[in-house]
This record gives structure tokens, sequence and C-alpha cells, in this order.
């Protein structure tokens, strides 16, 4: 009886102690991703989805995944999983997990999908994201992959500046990987200058290997290797092309990329040393890579050969084939579409700050507004008040005056209305000669004389006088005269702006042509206007000039 009791418990205790704890596999998994990639991969192979009780432990055994074949250079067919993932951590406000899975997308998008555009448009979001979390690890990730989409577009500029950050970065951080990949890739950038940057590009990718061999890291020493390799033939020094290409095939075999690399680069030392028979073998071994390019170089290579060992036939079939890659390797070049997803990242960071900007702007514009009508009104105020005292003692005077008289002449007494009545309309007086010596003194005077020397000399315009020249023009003559400007709008309300303006250059002594140009009209217009004007707003009768007219308001 105790048996079949005791039977069970021991299973059950089995069972409690052979339990595994799969949030702590996630965790090692996590911590291994970067530094052992391969055991990182082995672990979450382990680990059966349908075991993981939670959908935040779903969506981190997603992520480690896609990120673990990725390091693993493992081939990934979409993005879908990792959008699901990304989407996820994005409604839980995960932002640092949301980081990591938009950079992974980016690294698919480009190295796997080839579209340019979105793994672009990725980086960018991860970048925000990775600087809101302030991960300076990631974030460096993350320039070194837009950098490395730069490069292979041909935007050397804009990836050797990102290299150039992740490379110190790096070294702040002390991630000798990342510090690898950045100086690699920098001297790659050197190479493409071209002969004159070859010792600089040799040195750095020399010290580089050494550094990755310390390292004990095999990916790096045979991506170095390559770098070396080609480099060396760029420099037409066969053996030490040779050497390297054999080094990286000894240290890759997963890797497609670089393996079909190593093939081309071991065929081209022997290619360079005249070993036609090796150097055929190893570029037909690159004919099974996926890169487009990689196999243009093969099959010019392969057709140089045949053209050596005089086959003429042959020799022309691999040109052919080498044309229909290189029409293939030209359509699936992104660099529009990249330079399109970069300006539209650009431009949506300047909406982003153009509130801030416009905010600003229409403060200080407000503010200085301000400053004008407080200015104007005082300025105002004292004329009136300059008016009213002019006024004040022009009656005081033929007040006294009447008085003195008004016994001698009777008649007389109806003569200081008449004046005072005539003082209401007296204005400070300003003489013609004064406001055409003051005028050109001006900033906005000689704008407009400039316009008129450079259309003499040109007959075309260099400059413009526009809306806001026209204001600062009139308010200039305006100030100089005491307010002619005013006194034309109170007398003559139904003028327009631009008839005013029409009117005050006829205050100076411009031409009839010099007008035109100025107002950008046909000199036959400024005599119809001007007539036009004079009949029809001053209902000017006596065939007055329209300068002796303004003398006179």
């Amino acid at each position: 009886m105790k048996s079949t009791y005791i039977l069970p418990l021991l299973l059950l205790a089995f069972a409690a102690c052979t339990h595994i704890d799969y949030t702590r596999r996630l965790a090692d998994a996590d911590s291994l991703l970067y530094i052992r990639p391969d055991s990182a991969l082995t672990l979450l192979r382990g680990i059966p989805p349908a075991r993981l009780d939670t959908k935040e432990e779903r969506m981190r055994y997603a992520l480690l995944t896609v990120e673990a074949e990725c390091r693993n250079h493992i081939p990934q067919r979409d993005d879908s999983l990792l959008r699901v993932a990304v989407d996820y951590f994005r409604r839980t406000g995960d932002k640092q997990r949301e980081a990591r899975g938009e950079y992974t997308r980016g690294y698919i998008l480009y190295n796997y999908l080839k579209d340019g555009g979105k793994a672009v448009a990725a980086y960018y979001r991860a970048e925000e994201l990775a600087q809101s979390v302030k991960n300076k690890r990631l974030l460096a990730r993350v320039y070194n992959g837009m950098a490395y989409i730069y490069q292979c577009e041909g935007l050397n500029r804009q990836a050797d500046s990102l290299y150039k950050r992740v490379e110190q970065m790096a070294i702040q951080m002390k991630d000798t990987v990342l510090w690898l990949v950045s100086v690699e890739r920098q001297s790659l950038y050197l190479i493409g200058q071209g002969k004159s940057y070859y010792k600089e590009a040799e040195q750095r990718l020399q010290q580089n290997y050494e550094r990755a061999s310390r390292y004990g890291n095999p990916s790096y020493q045979c991506s170095n290797a390559l770098t070396l390799s080609q480099l060396y033939s760029y420099m037409r020094d066969g053996e030490r092309t040779l050497q390297f290409a054999k080094i990286a095939l000894s240290l890759q075999q997963k890797d497609t990329t670089m393996l079909s690399t190593a093939f081309l680069l071991t065929g081209e030392g022997f290619y360079r040393q005249g070993i036609y028979d090796s150097a055929s073998l190893y570029f037909n071994k690159a004919l099974a890579s996926p890169r487009l390019h990689i196999r243009s170089a093969a099959y010019m290579r392969l057709s140089d050969i045949a053209e050596k060992q005089e086959n003429a036939q042959k020799a022309l079939e691999y040109e052919k084939l080498r044309v229909r890659n290189e029409k293939l390797y030209q359509q699936e070049m992104q660099t529009t579409e990249v330079q399109l997803a970069e300006h539209e990242y650009v431009d949506w960071q300047e909406q982003q700050s153009v509130w801030h900007i416009v905010y600003y702007c229409m403060s200080a514009i407000a503010g200085l507004v301000l400053i004008v009508i407080v200015l104007f009104v005082r300025a105002r105020k004292k004329e009136r008040t300059s008016q009213q005292q002019l006024k004040e003692l022009l009656l005081k005077e033929m007040q006294a005056h009447v008085e003195a008289e008004t016994t001698a002449s009777p008649v007389l007494v109806s003569e200081p209305q008449q004046c005072i009545e005539e003082t209401e309309e007296i204005h400070p007086l300003f003489h013609f000669d004064t406001l055409q010596e003051q005028m050109p003194q001006t900033k906005i005077y000689q704008k407009l004389q400039n316009i008129l020397n450079y259309y003499k000399e040109f007959c075309d315009y260099k400059e413009r006088f526009e809306e806001k020249d026209r204001r600062e023009w009139l308010e200039a003559i305006n100030q100089l005269t005491g307010g002619i400007i005013d006194r034309l709008n109170q007398k003559f309300p139904e003028l327009v702006e631009e008839e005013i303006y029409f009117c005050s250059l006829h205050l100076f002594d411009f031409s009839p042509t010099e007008i035109s140009v100025i107002m950008e009209k046909d000199r036959s217009g400024i005599y119809k206007k001007r007539k036009s004007l004079l009949k029809r707003k001053f209902k000017n009768e006596d065939e007055i000039e329209l300068k002796d007219l303004l003398k006179n308001i």
C-alpha cells in the first residue's frame, strides 16, 4: 500500500528537480549573443517555444533567435517574425528591445532582402530609440550598419564620417569587435580614394589583422585577410594577394559571401602570377556566389584568360555573361532610394524642430513690431504736441493783433477766425533739396541705385526691390519729410500703396526709364499711369506736373 504512494511522489520530485528554467536560458543566450553567437544560438534552439509561459517571453525568444541567426550569418527570407516582435515591444513600451529589433530589421532588409530604403529607415528608427534609452553600444552598431549601406552604395563621404564616429565610440566603450569592424571599413574607404592612400590602408589593415588574431575570432580574421588580399590585388602584388586569400579560405567555410570573395581573390592571386589553370578553377568556384558583382568580376577574368589562351569564342561568351551580370547589378543599385530615405529622415527631424524655430521667430518679430509701434506712437504724439503748441502761439499773436486794431478797423474782426481756420492746416514745411541730399545717404536708396546701375550695365536684375524694401523706402521718406506720406494718405484716401510708392519716386530726379526699371514695368506704362493718377485720383485739370503737385500737399 505504501509503495503505491511512494512512486508518484518520487516522480513528482524528479520532475521538480529536472524542470528547466527557460527564462534563465533566454537571459544566458542574450548575454552570449555578441561574444559567442554560436553558443547563444545553440541555447535558443534548445528552448521549445511552447514551453514559454508568457507572450513577453515568446516575443523575446523570437527577437533573440533572429539576432543569433544573423550573428551566425544564417540567411533570412523575410522580416515578418521580427516585425511582430517589434510591434509588440512598441505597444508595451519596451524601447530597449524595440531598438534592437529595428536594428536587426535594418540588417536583414539590406543584407538579405536588398531593400536599402527600408533598411535606412529602420536604422534611423533604431538610432532614435537607442538615443532615448541611452544605449551607446547599440547606437554604435546602428551607425556601423548605416555606414556599411552608404559605403556599398557609393556614398563614401557619409560612410567615412560614421565609421570615424563608431571607432571613437568603440574605443570609449572598449568594444574590440566594433573597433575591428570600423577600422576595417575605414580602410576600405581609404582604398577607394586611390593609390596615394594604399600605404595608409595597408598599415591600418595589418594592425587590425594582428589585433583580430590576438582576439581569436576567425570571422574578423577572415574579413581582414580578405580586405588585405583585395588591397594587394589593387597593388598588383599577386603573391601577397594569394597569401591572404588562402588565409581567408582556411578561416571561413560558412558565410557564402566571404567564401566566394575568397575564391575570387585566390583566383586573382594565381592570375597575377600567370598560373591560369589554377586561377580558372577558383574563378569558376566564385561563380556560385549570390552576389552579382562577384560573378561579374569572375566572368571578366575568365574572359581575359580565354583570350590569353587564344580561345576567342569562349572569351566572347564570358564577356556576354559579364555584361549581363553588370546590367543586373546596376539595376540592384539602391543609391537613389537610400538618399531619398536619408532626406526624408532629415526632413522629419527638421519638422520636429521647425515649430520651435517658428515660435522664437514669431516672438522676435512680435517684439520688434511692438517696439516699432511704440516708437511710432511716441513720434506722432510728439509731432501733434509740437503742432498744437505752434497753433496756440499763432492764435495768441493774432488775438493780440485783433484786440489792438479792433477800434480802428472793426471790419477786421472776422479775419482772425479765417486765420485760425487756416492754421489748422499747418504742417511742418520741408525742402525737397534737403530730402534729395539726405535720402541718398540711406541704405534703401543705395540698394535702389545699385539696381539701376546693374541694369544699365547688363540689362538684367541681380537683385530686386521687394515689397519690404518699398515699405522701408516709404517710411524713410515719411520720416525725412515730416509725414508727407501720411498727409498723402489722409488727403487722398483712395490711393493704394503701389500708387503712393509710384508718387514717392517722383519726389526725386528719376527719369521715366529709371522708374520703369525700378517698378519692372514698361516705359510707356509709366507715362499712362502718371497721367491716369493726375486725372482720376488727384482730379488735376490744370495739367500740373506730378512732382509739383506733390510739393504742394
